[in-house]
């Protein structure tokens, strides 16, 4: 990477999400390397932007230019036609600009943008990991009073609010992660699997024993799956030995315990650094006429 001027970055999880969400990825990737390497401003003629492209695989100039006019529209990046210069905007203005009230923020490196999907993918998983082990470790543990339990159970677990026990580990199952990342439930374990490869959570995959075979038996899958449906492509065969006998046993594929291995910060408040409205006003507005 050019130049970097600085070798760590707080993004808020809430506008990670929306990037991931709203086909910013590749955009976010060029606004956290402007922001990696310069100072809040750039020239469009800088060697930088050139550098940029070559280390995000964007050779092709109408897509880079693409992704930048995006960035524009969407006021994290201001552009006069004049001067030609960009200015990155501060995640606290963007916070402010589109209400991203949460209080966390992952930290990212500079390697992180070799595979930026993959983390971002990560982050929200792990945002749900965190926040299941945040309900059950400090809010059923403080006993909080009702109204903050309530609001805990549903904007921090999926899975704990419809338990009244805490779970033996934490976890996701595909179609839960599909649900977080917008996909499909195949292209959701592609992206879990390639995010355990790169270090940035950990997966263990976690059986229920349902019962020993002495021999094999053909039925006995379809007659589990007809009195429980809900078993149906959960049931797996493994082959076992005790001693010199050896026997086949059944066992129910449950969800997947996940360790998160991403870095979490709290940031401050959005109150704590509110801009006047008629200054956000008038960013958005100039800016918007630049564009």
């Amino acid at each position: 990477m050019y130049n970097i001027k600085n070798s760590k970055l707080l993004l808020p999880v809430d506008q990670a999400a929306y990037a991931y969400h709203n086909g910013l990825i590749k955009g976010l990737a060029i606004y956290v390397y402007l922001k990696f390497c310069t100072d809040g401003k750039i020239k469009n003629s800088d060697p930088l932007l050139t550098q940029l492209r070559k280390d995000l695989r964007l050779t092709d100039n109408r897509t880079f230019k693409l992704h930048i006019n995006r960035l524009i529209a969407h006021n994290w990046i201001g552009h006069c036609p004049k001067s030609g210069m960009y200015f990155i905007r501060n995640t606290n203005f963007i916070r402010q600009l589109y209400n991203f009230c949460g209080r966390q923020a992952t930290v990212v490196q500079p390697q992180d943008l070799k595979n930026f999907q993959q983390y971002l993918a990560a982050v929200l998983i792990c945002k749900e990991i965190t926040g299941q082990q945040f309900y059950w470790d400090v809010v059923v543990k403080r006993k909080l009073n009702k109204a903050t339990v309530k609001w805990a159970a549903a904007t921090h677990s999926r899975v704990s609010s419809h338990s009244s026990t805490r779970p033996k580990y934490f976890g996701l199952c595909n179609k839960t992660i599909a649900g977080i990342l917008g996909c499909k439930q195949t292209r959701a374990c592609v992206l879990k699997n390639q995010a355990a490869a790169l270090g940035y959570l950990e997966v263990k995959h976690r059986y229920q024993d349902l019962l020993n075979l002495q021999k094999p038996d053909f039925n006995v899958r379809s007659v589990l799956v007809e009195n429980y449906p809900q078993f149906a492509g959960r049931i797996r065969c493994w082959r076992k030995w005790q001693g010199d006998q050896k026997y086949i046993k059944l066992v129910l594929q449950m969800h997947d315990e996940i360790i998160s291995k991403i870095t979490f910060k709290r940031i401050p408040k959005l109150s704590a650094f509110c801009l006047p409205i008629a200054v956000t006003q008038g960013i958005n507005t100039r800016s918007l006429k630049a564009a």
